[in-house]
């Protein structure tokens, strides 16, 4: 009985200008590999003995031997009884959640004209399930986070986050309530005189604690342009293949009350209203964006780091299929440098 080697369906091999990258979905873990590696693994079915006729020099049979032995220790790929290859298919990349918007962001001081309640029903009927909260200037008393908390308690929201200015009383009362609020995923405080982490009591990704020296003014220091906020799964992965990762069903409102895609873009959709949400969140111009993927976008077409990444840049149409941003990424695909090395 002959034996192939093939690689897993859920290990994908991704190429970039300069490297590329095997997206391992099954463990959430990426390996970063020069593309001439990348290449040679595109096929599901990976014959090492034709390798070895076209690499057939001593240094090259050694490379190849190194790169198959990482390949098995990693479990990367496996091997399989010929006559059984048809049994395993290619990873599949539908990917429709349900509900007209899944994320929603709220810009909220003290004296925004809008009801955040109002906002957070709204989004959540249209199928809105994870929410974050943004205060830049306001100083929240325990009155004004406790009534935040109120609006998700016995609600059908499954996450929210809360990003404040930092003040004694409020980070005693967040330290102390956290806890008990079980939809709470993080309370974040910043401008704080110390940076602090308190994980979750129940060890999980809910309930985190932090405060952070940043000072954040506004939307625009809440970019998610580097490393630290890229993040390896299989439901991420099949959104970028289709939609922008940070947009897609996603709506914001920055806190004059004004619709937008993101609160730091300059565009609005008009102020927010039961009346007009629906009309405003299905139109075809607040959902442009929802489709601008990255393999359609200048630059981030030929990054290997496309599949993982959630960047918020404002985004915008340089034809029918091509999008591009004013703003320069903090990476650089064609020489794998970073802004900050």
């Amino acid at each position: 009985m002959n034996e192939v080697m093939m690689r897993c369906s859920d290990c994908i091999p991704v190429a970039g200008a300069k490297a590329g990258i095997i997206y391992d979905l099954g463990r959430n873990k990426y390996f970063r590999l020069p593309n001439d590696f990348i290449n040679l693994i595109k096929s599901r079915i990976i014959d090492f003995n034709k390798l070895s006729e076209e690499y057939p020099s001593q240094e090259e049979k050694e490379t190849l031997v190194s790169f198959k032995t990482f390949l098995l220790d990693n479990e990367l790929v496996f091997y399989c009884p010929e006559e059984l290859v048809h049994n395993f298919i290619d990873f599949g990349y539908a990917f429709n959640p349900p509900g007209i918007i899944t994320n929603a962001i709220a810009d909220y001081e003290s004296n925004s004209p809008y009801k955040l309640e109002d906002f957070i029903k709204a989004s959540n009927s249209f199928g809105a399930k994870h929410f974050q909260i943004r205060s830049y200037f306001s100083n929240f008393d325990e009155e004004e986070l406790n009534a935040i908390f109120l609006i998700f308690e016995n609600s059908g929201i499954k996450s929210f986050e809360i990003i404040a200015k930092y003040n004694e009383r409020i980070s005693q009362f967040a330290k102390s309530e956290i806890e008990f609020q079980p939809r709470c995923k993080s309370i974040v405080l910043h401008s704080a005189p110390i940076t602090e982490y308190i994980p979750s009591k129940q060890n999980t990704a809910m309930g985190i604690y932090a405060s952070t020296v940043q000072k954040i003014s506004g939307p625009e220091d809440c970019s998610n342009n580097s490393m630290q906020y890229m993040n390896v799964n299989a439901e991420l992965f099949l959104e970028a293949k289709q939609f922008h990762t940070y947009y897609y069903k996603k709506v914001s409102i920055d806190n004059k009350g004004l619709l937008k895609n993101c609160t730091s873009h300059l565009r609005d959709f008009g102020k927010f209203s039961n009346v007009d949400f629906l009309t405003i969140i299905s139109s075809q111009e607040f959902q442009a964006v929802w489709f601008a993927k990255k393999d359609e976008t200048e630059i981030c077409k030929d990054c290997e780091f496309r599949y993982m990444c959630i960047d918020s840049r404002e985004i915008f149409p340089r034809s029918a299929d091509l999008w591009f941003h004013k703003e320069q990424c903090n990476y650089n695909p064609y020489n794998g440098r970073w802004s900050n090395e």
